[in-house]
């Protein structure tokens, strides 16, 4: 659940539902899952009511640098439309939800919507993995975690996923067999992210598969 400081984040359509995000990541953390959700639903109604304008595209940003990149990468500067990050926020905060109660077909749809009006994000391809990975996809879980990094390196609105990409791209090589790989990014991820007990503990079952390894 990757949170932006909210002092770098820049003021699009619906920026008055920061505050209900806010409220609802705090719910969230109370394991109020049911009225957190009620909540985001609520921001959900509020930011699609105001999305109406036809063949607009409507572009979830969370800085106007950011969006000006996106205008010269799209090249439909006109019908561009920048919307409030919360919004980007509430649909990744419904698929948090959802993955959390094991609805991951719900889940992965929230997701899919970020992606649609958040291409910057890398947050939605971090929860993407760890949903493909419950599923036992881990070749779709790998692309995933790579996508999510290639957007933490990309843009600075996303730079603080790039320890969690790396560790999923790791912990997806070990269940793919490809330790050297594994080992590679669980240790690029604690020069990002020291003593993370993630890549900590996966080393160490990276060690121990070796050792029996070299036992038989």
């Amino acid at each position: 659940m990757t949170q932006l400081n909210r002092s770098s984040v820049e003021a699009g359509l619906g920026a008055d539902q920061r505050t209900l995000v806010v409220t609802a990541v705090a719910l969230i953390k109370a394991q109020r899952l049911t009225e957190a959700g009620d909540l985001l639903d609520q921001g959900l109604a509020t930011f699609r009511g105001r999305m109406t304008i036809p063949d607009a595209m409507y572009v979830s940003a969370a800085t106007r640098d950011e969006l000006e990149v996106l205008s010269k990468e799209i090249n439909r500067p006109s019908s561009l439309i920048w919307v409030e990050w919360s919004f980007r926020e509430v649909l990744h905060l419904k698929a948090f939800i959802e993955s959390a109660s094991k609805r991951f077909e719900n889940a992965l749809h929230f997701l899919d919507e970020e992606v649609m009006y958040a291409p910057t994000a890398a947050a939605p391809y971090l929860e993407r993995g760890y949903i493909l990975n419950q599923q036992g996809k881990s070749s779709a879980a790998l692309e995933a975690y790579t996508l999510a990094l290639e957007r933490a390196r990309t843009y600075e609105s996303s730079a603080g996923a790039e320890g969690a990409a790396l560790r999923g791209m790791g912990v997806t090589l070990v269940d793919l067999h490809d330790l050297n790989k594994a080992e590679q990014y669980l240790q690029e991820s604690l020069r990002i992210d020291p003593g993370n007990r993630v890549a900590v503990r996966e080393l160490e079952y990276v060690r121990q598969i070796r050792e029996k390894g070299s036992t038989r």
